[in-house]
Protein backbone atom coordinates (compact mmCIF):
# COMPACT_ATOMS: atom_id res chain seq x y z
CA UNK A 1 0.00 0.00 0.00
CA UNK A 2 2.88 2.38 0.71
CA UNK A 3 4.16 1.89 -2.84
CA UNK A 4 0.73 2.71 -4.26
CA UNK A 5 0.38 5.87 -2.15
CA UNK A 6 3.90 7.04 -3.02
CA UNK A 7 3.18 6.51 -6.72
CA UNK A 8 0.02 8.64 -6.60
CA UNK A 9 1.63 11.41 -4.52
CA UNK A 10 4.60 11.52 -6.89
CA UNK A 11 2.36 12.01 -9.92
CA UNK A 12 0.37 14.75 -8.17
CA UNK A 13 3.59 16.59 -7.27
CA UNK A 14 4.85 16.32 -10.85
CA UNK A 15 1.57 17.70 -12.18
CA UNK A 16 1.70 20.67 -9.76
CA UNK A 17 5.34 21.34 -10.67
CA UNK A 18 4.50 21.49 -14.39
CA UNK A 19 1.69 23.97 -13.71
CA UNK A 20 3.99 26.27 -11.69
CA UNK A 21 5.67 27.59 -14.84
CA UNK A 22 9.33 28.39 -15.38
CA UNK A 23 11.69 29.12 -12.50
CA UNK A 24 13.35 32.42 -11.52
CA UNK A 25 16.78 33.31 -10.27
CA UNK A 26 17.12 34.84 -6.83
CA UNK A 27 18.80 37.98 -8.25
CA UNK A 28 16.00 38.66 -10.75
CA UNK A 29 13.51 41.42 -10.07
CA UNK A 30 10.25 40.01 -8.77
CA UNK A 31 8.12 41.95 -11.23
CA UNK A 32 10.38 41.45 -14.27
CA UNK A 33 8.89 39.89 -17.40
CA UNK A 34 10.56 36.96 -19.15
CA UNK A 35 10.05 34.70 -22.11
CA UNK A 36 7.04 32.46 -21.60
CA UNK A 37 5.47 34.76 -18.98
CA UNK A 38 2.78 37.36 -19.39
CA UNK A 39 4.14 40.63 -20.81
CA UNK A 40 3.59 43.79 -18.79
CA UNK A 41 2.94 47.20 -20.31
CA UNK A 42 3.23 50.54 -18.67
CA UNK A 43 -0.16 52.25 -18.70
CA UNK A 44 0.17 55.94 -19.45
CA UNK A 45 -2.24 58.40 -17.93
CA UNK A 46 -4.81 59.91 -20.25
CA UNK A 47 -7.40 62.57 -19.86
CA UNK A 48 -10.77 61.45 -18.51
CA UNK A 49 -13.55 61.93 -21.10
CA UNK A 50 -16.27 64.43 -20.41
CA UNK A 51 -19.68 63.41 -19.11
CA UNK A 52 -21.28 64.12 -22.48
CA UNK A 53 -18.75 61.90 -24.25
CA UNK A 54 -19.39 59.11 -21.76
CA UNK A 55 -23.16 59.26 -22.31
CA UNK A 56 -22.76 59.31 -26.09
CA UNK A 57 -20.37 56.37 -26.02
CA UNK A 58 -22.62 54.35 -23.71
CA UNK A 59 -25.63 54.96 -25.96
CA UNK A 60 -23.71 53.92 -29.08
CA UNK A 61 -22.43 50.79 -27.37
CA UNK A 62 -25.95 49.87 -26.20
CA UNK A 63 -27.34 50.29 -29.73
CA UNK A 64 -24.53 48.15 -31.16
CA UNK A 65 -25.04 45.35 -28.61
CA UNK A 66 -28.84 45.38 -29.14
CA UNK A 67 -28.38 45.13 -32.89
CA UNK A 68 -25.93 42.23 -32.54
CA UNK A 69 -28.25 40.38 -30.15
CA UNK A 70 -31.19 40.79 -32.54
CA UNK A 71 -29.16 39.57 -35.50
CA UNK A 72 -27.80 36.59 -33.55
CA UNK A 73 -31.23 35.62 -32.22
CA UNK A 74 -32.88 35.94 -35.62
CA UNK A 75 -30.17 33.97 -37.43
CA UNK A 76 -30.22 31.24 -34.77
CA UNK A 77 -34.02 31.03 -34.91
CA UNK A 78 -34.03 30.88 -38.71
CA UNK A 79 -31.35 28.16 -38.75
CA UNK A 80 -33.27 26.06 -36.23
CA UNK A 81 -36.54 26.40 -38.11
CA UNK A 82 -34.93 25.52 -41.44
CA UNK A 83 -33.15 22.46 -40.01
CA UNK A 84 -36.26 21.13 -38.31
CA UNK A 85 -38.45 21.81 -41.35
CA UNK A 86 -35.98 20.04 -43.65
CA UNK A 87 -35.86 17.03 -41.34
CA UNK A 88 -39.67 16.92 -41.10
CA UNK A 89 -40.06 17.07 -44.89
CA UNK A 90 -37.51 14.27 -45.38
CA UNK A 91 -39.30 12.05 -42.85
CA UNK A 92 -42.68 12.75 -44.47
CA UNK A 93 -41.29 12.05 -47.95
CA UNK A 94 -39.79 8.75 -46.80
CA UNK A 95 -43.02 7.71 -45.05
CA UNK A 96 -45.16 8.73 -47.99
CA UNK A 97 -42.90 6.87 -50.42
CA UNK A 98 -43.11 3.70 -48.34
CA UNK A 99 -46.90 3.90 -48.05
CA UNK A 100 -47.39 4.57 -51.76
CA UNK A 101 -45.17 1.65 -52.72
CA UNK A 102 -47.10 -0.67 -50.41
CA UNK A 103 -50.61 0.43 -51.32
CA UNK A 104 -50.18 2.13 -54.72
CA UNK A 105 -52.00 5.23 -53.38
CA UNK A 106 -50.97 8.77 -54.15
CA UNK A 107 -48.69 10.40 -51.59
CA UNK A 108 -50.49 12.41 -48.93
CA UNK A 109 -49.98 16.14 -48.58
CA UNK A 110 -47.67 17.70 -46.02
CA UNK A 111 -48.81 17.86 -42.40
CA UNK A 112 -48.71 21.03 -40.33
CA UNK A 113 -46.14 20.67 -37.53
CA UNK A 114 -45.45 23.00 -34.64
CA UNK A 115 -41.70 23.61 -34.30
CA UNK A 116 -40.01 24.12 -30.96
CA UNK A 117 -37.27 26.68 -30.53
CA UNK A 118 -33.90 25.42 -29.30
CA UNK A 119 -33.51 26.39 -25.63
CA UNK A 120 -30.81 28.81 -24.51
CA UNK A 121 -28.68 26.49 -22.37
CA UNK A 122 -27.56 27.66 -18.95
CA UNK A 123 -24.37 25.61 -19.25
CA UNK A 124 -22.80 23.86 -22.24
CA UNK A 125 -22.21 20.55 -20.46
CA UNK A 126 -20.66 18.74 -17.50
CA UNK A 127 -16.88 18.94 -17.10
CA UNK A 128 -14.24 17.15 -15.03
CA UNK A 129 -10.63 17.54 -13.93
CA UNK A 130 -7.97 15.21 -12.50
CA UNK A 131 -5.02 16.54 -10.44
CA UNK A 132 -2.80 13.60 -11.40
CA UNK A 133 -2.79 14.40 -15.12
CA UNK A 134 -2.73 18.19 -14.75
CA UNK A 135 -5.21 21.05 -14.64
CA UNK A 136 -7.17 20.40 -17.84
CA UNK A 137 -10.97 20.68 -17.59
CA UNK A 138 -12.65 18.34 -20.09
CA UNK A 139 -15.88 16.41 -20.72
CA UNK A 140 -16.06 13.01 -19.05
CA UNK A 141 -15.19 10.93 -22.12
CA UNK A 142 -12.13 13.07 -22.88
CA UNK A 143 -10.84 13.16 -19.28
CA UNK A 144 -11.21 9.37 -19.01
CA UNK A 145 -9.22 8.96 -22.23
CA UNK A 146 -6.51 11.25 -20.81
CA UNK A 147 -6.35 9.18 -17.61
CA UNK A 148 -6.09 5.97 -19.64
CA UNK A 149 -3.27 7.36 -21.81
CA UNK A 150 -1.45 8.61 -18.72
CA UNK A 151 -1.60 5.24 -16.95
CA UNK A 152 -0.42 3.30 -19.99
CA UNK A 153 2.49 5.74 -20.33
CA UNK A 154 3.46 4.92 -16.73
CA UNK A 155 3.84 1.20 -17.48
CA UNK A 156 7.46 1.77 -18.49
CA UNK A 157 8.19 3.42 -15.12
CA UNK A 158 6.31 1.08 -12.75
CA UNK A 159 4.43 -1.66 -14.58
CA UNK A 160 3.12 -3.28 -11.38
CA UNK A 161 1.39 -0.30 -9.78
CA UNK A 162 0.30 1.09 -13.17
CA UNK A 163 -1.33 -2.20 -14.19
CA UNK A 164 -3.31 -2.26 -10.93
CA UNK A 165 -4.57 1.28 -11.56
CA UNK A 166 -5.39 0.52 -15.22
CA UNK A 167 -7.46 -2.48 -14.19
CA UNK A 168 -9.38 -0.48 -11.59
CA UNK A 169 -9.75 2.76 -13.60
CA UNK A 170 -10.16 1.86 -17.28
CA UNK A 171 -13.13 -0.53 -17.17
CA UNK A 172 -16.76 0.51 -16.96
CA UNK A 173 -18.33 -2.47 -15.14
CA UNK A 174 -17.44 -2.58 -11.43
CA UNK A 175 -18.90 -6.07 -11.11
CA UNK A 176 -16.70 -7.46 -13.90
CA UNK A 177 -13.64 -5.74 -12.43
CA UNK A 178 -14.36 -7.29 -9.03
CA UNK A 179 -14.77 -10.74 -10.61
CA UNK A 180 -11.47 -10.31 -12.46
CA UNK A 181 -9.65 -9.23 -9.29
CA UNK A 182 -10.99 -12.24 -7.38
CA UNK A 183 -9.88 -14.59 -10.18
CA UNK A 184 -6.38 -13.10 -10.36
CA UNK A 185 -6.06 -13.31 -6.58
CA UNK A 186 -7.04 -16.98 -6.77
CA UNK A 187 -4.28 -17.59 -9.32
CA UNK A 188 -1.72 -15.87 -7.09
CA UNK A 189 -2.87 -17.54 -3.86
CA UNK A 190 -2.60 -20.98 -5.43
CA UNK A 191 0.99 -20.29 -6.49
CA UNK A 192 2.04 -18.76 -3.15
CA UNK A 193 0.53 -21.55 -1.05
CA UNK A 194 1.75 -24.39 -3.31
CA UNK A 195 4.70 -23.06 -5.36
CA UNK A 196 5.91 -26.55 -6.33
CA UNK A 197 2.59 -27.52 -7.95
CA UNK A 198 3.14 -27.08 -11.69
CA UNK A 199 -0.56 -26.92 -12.65
CA UNK A 200 -1.06 -23.78 -10.51
CA UNK A 201 1.76 -21.99 -12.31
CA UNK A 202 0.02 -22.36 -15.68
CA UNK A 203 -3.04 -20.45 -16.90
CA UNK A 204 -4.49 -21.66 -20.18
CA UNK A 205 -5.65 -18.60 -22.14
CA UNK A 206 -8.49 -20.54 -23.80
CA UNK A 207 -9.81 -21.66 -20.42
CA UNK A 208 -13.46 -20.62 -20.00
CA UNK A 209 -12.89 -18.89 -16.64
CA UNK A 210 -9.96 -16.91 -18.07
CA UNK A 211 -11.82 -16.00 -21.28
CA UNK A 212 -14.95 -14.80 -19.46
CA UNK A 213 -13.51 -13.26 -16.29
CA UNK A 214 -9.98 -12.05 -17.05
CA UNK A 215 -9.28 -11.60 -20.78
CA UNK A 216 -11.95 -8.89 -21.46
CA UNK A 217 -10.73 -6.68 -18.58
CA UNK A 218 -8.26 -3.99 -19.57
CA UNK A 219 -5.06 -4.16 -17.54
CA UNK A 220 -5.36 -7.85 -16.60
CA UNK A 221 -2.70 -8.96 -19.10
CA UNK A 222 -0.39 -6.14 -17.99
CA UNK A 223 -0.82 -7.24 -14.37
CA UNK A 224 0.11 -10.86 -15.12
CA UNK A 225 3.15 -9.74 -17.09
CA UNK A 226 4.25 -7.38 -14.31
CA UNK A 227 3.80 -10.17 -11.74
CA UNK A 228 6.29 -12.37 -13.61
CA UNK A 229 4.08 -14.49 -15.86
CA UNK A 230 5.31 -15.25 -19.36
CA UNK A 231 3.40 -16.42 -22.43
CA UNK A 232 4.32 -19.80 -23.88
CA UNK A 233 2.85 -22.27 -26.35
CA UNK A 234 2.71 -25.69 -24.69
CA UNK A 235 1.28 -29.11 -25.59
CA UNK A 236 -2.32 -29.61 -24.51
CA UNK A 237 -4.50 -32.55 -25.44
CA UNK A 238 -3.89 -33.47 -29.06
CA UNK A 239 -2.45 -30.08 -29.97
CA UNK A 240 -0.93 -26.98 -28.42
CA UNK A 241 -2.35 -24.06 -26.42
CA UNK A 242 -1.12 -20.64 -25.33
CA UNK A 243 -0.51 -20.34 -21.58
CA UNK A 244 0.51 -17.79 -19.01
CA UNK A 245 3.38 -19.50 -17.17
CA UNK A 246 4.90 -18.43 -13.85
CA UNK A 247 8.56 -19.57 -13.74
CA UNK A 248 9.62 -22.05 -11.06
CA UNK A 249 12.22 -19.52 -9.87
CA UNK A 250 9.80 -16.59 -10.00
CA UNK A 251 9.76 -13.88 -7.30
CA UNK A 252 7.02 -15.00 -4.90
CA UNK A 253 7.48 -11.96 -2.67
CA UNK A 254 6.83 -9.56 -5.56
CA UNK A 255 3.88 -11.70 -6.62
CA UNK A 256 2.32 -11.36 -3.15
CA UNK A 257 3.05 -7.63 -3.05
CA UNK A 258 1.29 -7.00 -6.37
CA UNK A 259 -1.63 -9.13 -5.24
CA UNK A 260 -2.09 -6.89 -2.19
CA UNK A 261 -1.68 -3.77 -4.34
CA UNK A 262 -4.37 -5.00 -6.73
CA UNK A 263 -6.83 -5.57 -3.89
CA UNK A 264 -6.09 -2.20 -2.28
CA UNK A 265 -5.95 -0.11 -5.46
CA UNK A 266 -8.82 2.32 -6.00
CA UNK A 267 -9.87 3.71 -9.38
CA UNK A 268 -8.66 7.15 -10.40
CA UNK A 269 -11.95 9.04 -10.60
CA UNK A 270 -11.97 12.54 -12.12
CA UNK A 271 -13.35 15.33 -9.97
CA UNK A 272 -16.49 17.17 -11.07
CA UNK A 273 -15.57 20.69 -12.09
CA UNK A 274 -17.99 23.26 -10.72
CA UNK A 275 -17.72 25.25 -13.96
CA UNK A 276 -18.14 28.36 -11.83
CA UNK A 277 -19.18 31.51 -13.64
CA UNK A 278 -20.68 34.84 -12.79
CA UNK A 279 -23.77 36.09 -14.63
CA UNK A 280 -25.13 39.56 -15.17
CA UNK A 281 -28.75 40.13 -14.07
CA UNK A 282 -29.97 40.07 -17.68
CA UNK A 283 -28.28 36.69 -18.26
CA UNK A 284 -29.61 35.10 -15.08
CA UNK A 285 -33.17 36.28 -15.86
CA UNK A 286 -33.36 34.34 -19.11
CA UNK A 287 -35.42 31.20 -19.50
CA UNK A 288 -32.68 28.59 -19.81
CA UNK A 289 -32.52 24.86 -20.45
CA UNK A 290 -30.24 22.08 -19.25
CA UNK A 291 -27.97 20.07 -21.60
CA UNK A 292 -28.49 16.30 -22.12
CA UNK A 293 -25.55 15.51 -19.78
CA UNK A 294 -27.72 16.52 -16.81
CA UNK A 295 -30.25 13.77 -17.47
CA UNK A 296 -30.08 10.08 -16.62
CA UNK A 297 -32.81 8.77 -18.89
CA UNK A 298 -32.60 6.08 -21.54
CA UNK A 299 -33.62 6.44 -25.17
CA UNK A 300 -36.88 4.60 -24.52
CA UNK A 301 -37.74 6.92 -21.65
CA UNK A 302 -37.19 9.91 -23.88
CA UNK A 303 -39.62 8.46 -26.44
CA UNK A 304 -42.19 7.94 -23.69
CA UNK A 305 -41.87 11.50 -22.38
CA UNK A 306 -44.81 12.78 -24.41
CA UNK A 307 -47.00 9.96 -23.16
CA UNK A 308 -45.95 10.62 -19.56
CA UNK A 309 -46.91 14.26 -19.87
CA UNK A 310 -50.47 13.34 -20.72
CA UNK A 311 -50.53 10.84 -17.85
CA UNK A 312 -49.41 13.55 -15.43
CA UNK A 313 -52.38 15.69 -16.45
CA UNK A 314 -54.70 12.74 -15.85
CA UNK A 315 -53.12 11.94 -12.48
CA UNK A 316 -53.73 15.49 -11.29
CA UNK A 317 -57.45 14.77 -11.42
CA UNK A 318 -57.11 11.70 -9.18
CA UNK A 319 -56.97 11.64 -5.40
CA UNK A 320 -53.50 10.54 -4.20
CA UNK A 321 -52.14 9.81 -0.77
CA UNK A 322 -49.07 11.59 0.55
CA UNK A 323 -46.97 8.45 0.07
CA UNK A 324 -48.10 8.16 -3.55
CA UNK A 325 -47.16 11.78 -4.24
CA UNK A 326 -43.73 11.33 -2.62
CA UNK A 327 -43.02 8.23 -4.69
CA UNK A 328 -43.99 10.11 -7.84
CA UNK A 329 -41.65 12.96 -6.89
CA UNK A 330 -38.76 10.55 -6.30
CA UNK A 331 -39.29 8.94 -9.70
CA UNK A 332 -39.18 12.36 -11.29
CA UNK A 333 -35.95 13.32 -9.48
CA UNK A 334 -34.20 10.10 -10.52
CA UNK A 335 -34.25 11.41 -14.08
CA UNK A 336 -31.38 13.78 -13.23
CA UNK A 337 -27.69 13.15 -12.54
CA UNK A 338 -26.55 16.74 -11.99
CA UNK A 339 -27.95 19.93 -10.52
CA UNK A 340 -27.40 23.52 -11.63
CA UNK A 341 -27.20 25.87 -8.63
CA UNK A 342 -27.40 29.63 -8.99
CA UNK A 343 -26.81 32.06 -6.11
CA UNK A 344 -27.94 35.68 -6.51
CA UNK A 345 -26.01 38.39 -4.64
CA UNK A 346 -27.26 41.82 -3.49
CA UNK A 347 -25.45 43.57 -6.36
CA UNK A 348 -27.48 41.56 -8.89
CA UNK A 349 -24.61 39.28 -9.96
CA UNK A 350 -25.41 35.55 -9.95
CA UNK A 351 -22.90 32.79 -9.20
CA UNK A 352 -23.50 29.51 -11.06
CA UNK A 353 -22.07 26.03 -10.43
CA UNK A 354 -22.67 22.35 -11.27
CA UNK A 355 -23.24 19.68 -8.59
CA UNK A 356 -24.04 15.98 -8.45
CA UNK A 357 -27.59 15.38 -7.29
CA UNK A 358 -26.39 13.29 -4.32
CA UNK A 359 -24.01 15.97 -3.01
CA UNK A 360 -24.90 17.62 0.29
CA UNK A 361 -26.35 21.08 0.90
CA UNK A 362 -23.15 21.90 2.80
CA UNK A 363 -21.17 21.53 -0.44
CA UNK A 364 -23.13 24.47 -1.90
CA UNK A 365 -22.03 26.66 1.02
CA UNK A 366 -18.41 25.53 0.51
CA UNK A 367 -18.62 26.38 -3.20
CA UNK A 368 -20.01 29.85 -2.52
CA UNK A 369 -17.46 30.55 0.21
CA UNK A 370 -14.45 29.64 -1.95
CA UNK A 371 -15.58 32.12 -4.62
CA UNK A 372 -16.10 35.08 -2.26
CA UNK A 373 -13.64 37.96 -2.02
CA UNK A 374 -13.82 37.56 1.77
CA UNK A 375 -14.31 33.82 2.47
CA UNK A 376 -14.76 34.35 6.21
CA UNK A 377 -17.99 36.30 5.67
CA UNK A 378 -21.00 34.89 7.54
CA UNK A 379 -23.95 34.43 5.19
CA UNK A 380 -27.24 32.59 4.64
CA UNK A 381 -28.72 31.01 1.52
CA UNK A 382 -32.46 31.31 0.99
CA UNK A 383 -34.57 29.16 -1.32
CA UNK A 384 -37.19 30.73 -3.64
CA UNK A 385 -39.84 29.90 -1.01
CA UNK A 386 -37.89 31.77 1.68
CA UNK A 387 -36.59 28.64 3.46
CA UNK A 388 -33.17 29.21 5.02
CA UNK A 389 -30.56 26.52 4.34
CA UNK A 390 -28.07 25.56 7.05
CA UNK A 391 -24.30 25.55 6.29
CA UNK A 392 -23.83 22.22 8.08
CA UNK A 393 -26.86 20.56 6.44
CA UNK A 394 -25.91 17.08 5.14
CA UNK A 395 -29.17 16.55 3.25
CA UNK A 396 -28.65 15.46 -0.39
CA UNK A 397 -29.71 18.01 -2.98
CA UNK A 398 -32.42 15.65 -4.21
CA UNK A 399 -34.05 15.38 -0.78
CA UNK A 400 -33.71 19.15 -0.31
CA UNK A 401 -35.71 19.50 -3.57
CA UNK A 402 -33.04 21.63 -5.23
CA UNK A 403 -32.89 19.40 -8.35
CA UNK A 404 -32.57 19.89 -11.31
CA UNK A 405 -31.90 23.61 -10.87
CA UNK A 406 -32.45 26.23 -8.22
CA UNK A 407 -31.93 29.95 -7.68
CA UNK A 408 -30.80 30.76 -4.14
CA UNK A 409 -30.47 34.20 -2.58
CA UNK A 410 -27.28 35.18 -0.76
CA UNK A 411 -27.82 37.18 2.42
CA UNK A 412 -25.10 38.51 4.71
CA UNK A 413 -25.47 38.01 8.45
CA UNK A 414 -23.70 41.31 9.15
CA UNK A 415 -26.18 44.02 10.10
CA UNK A 416 -23.92 46.88 8.97
CA UNK A 417 -23.82 47.92 5.31
CA UNK A 418 -20.82 46.80 3.25
CA UNK A 419 -17.93 49.21 2.78
CA UNK A 420 -18.15 51.47 -0.22
CA UNK A 421 -21.85 52.20 0.18
CA UNK A 422 -23.01 48.88 -1.25
CA UNK A 423 -20.80 49.02 -4.38
CA UNK A 424 -18.33 46.43 -3.13
CA UNK A 425 -17.84 43.30 -5.26
CA UNK A 426 -18.74 40.03 -3.57
CA UNK A 427 -17.14 37.54 -5.98
CA UNK A 428 -13.49 36.98 -6.89
CA UNK A 429 -12.07 39.33 -9.55
CA UNK A 430 -11.23 36.45 -11.91
CA UNK A 431 -14.90 35.43 -11.97
CA UNK A 432 -16.05 38.97 -12.63
CA UNK A 433 -13.58 39.28 -15.51
CA UNK A 434 -14.97 36.13 -17.15
CA UNK A 435 -18.56 37.35 -17.35
CA UNK A 436 -19.79 36.59 -20.85
CA UNK A 437 -23.00 35.95 -22.72
CA UNK A 438 -24.44 32.45 -22.40
CA UNK A 439 -24.03 30.49 -25.63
Amino acid sequence: MDALKKFIEKKKSEAKFKKAGRGHRMDEASGGGAAGGASRHVVQERQHPSKGSQLAGAAALARHEQKQQQQTASSRSLAVIRAQARKQLEEEAAAAGGESEASGAAPAGPRTTQLEMAPNLAVNGVYYKCPIIGGEVLPKAEIQLKIKEFLFDQLAEDCGISSCLILQSCNTSKEKVQTCVETLCKYVDNIVTQPSEEKFRRIRQSNRAYVERVAPIEGAGEFLSAAGFETAVLPHGEGTETFWVFPSDGDLERLQMLRDALVGAEPIVPDLDRNARALMPSQAARQVGLPPDFFAVSQEEIKREQQLRTEVVENLTLLQTRAMRERAEQRELRKYRFCLVRVRFPDGITLQGTFRVLERVSSVFAFVRENLVTPDTSFDLLTPTGHQLAPEDQTPLTEAKLVPSVLLTWQSRCASSPPGGGSVAYLLPELMEMIEELG
